[in-house]
């Protein structure tokens, strides 16, 4: 009980701590490691879907702003390089600069989002789960 009141306390006193333990959690598809082939990569993935959802027009191009990322998900500067240059490389994320605003700006494709999954899918099936025992 000394723990709980310690930190109640804690709380009290530190706001800082406060905002630190009541950040929100951060959810990713697990279907996307499969497809990325990197947790990494499909948290970014995950995060990526959540900003283009909430872009003025869902299929557009929209700014890509990594202190957003970094504030969303954590991932460092270095870590959002390395999880794009996944996702670029399997062209599920395309970049441009805008050459008025001279922002980078990203489009994640759903289409081959979507092959990928249902190619994951399939492989899945394909693959005997390593937690069977034979009969």
């Amino acid at each position: 009980m000394t723990l709980t009141k310690d930190l109640i306390q804690a709380l009290e006193e530190e706001p800082s701590l406060a905002r630190l333990v009541s950040q929100s959690p951060i959810a990713f598809h697990r279907s996307f490691v499969d497809i990325t082939g990197s947790a990494l990569s499909a948290l970014m993935l995950s995060s990526l879907l959540e900003l283009q959802e909430h872009a003025p027009h869902s299929n557009d191009w929209f700014v890509y702003d990594p202190h957003s990322i970094k504030t969303t998900t954590g991932l460092s500067r270095n870590e959002q390089k390395a999880a794009n240059k996944v996702l670029r490389e399997k062209f599920i994320l395309l970049e441009r600069k805008n050459v008025s605003t001279a922002d980078w700006e990203i489009k994640l494709d759903f289409e081959r989002i979507t092959m990928a999954l249902i190619v994951a899918a399939r492989a899945s099936l394909r693959t005997p789960s390593k937690n069977t025992t034979p009969h």
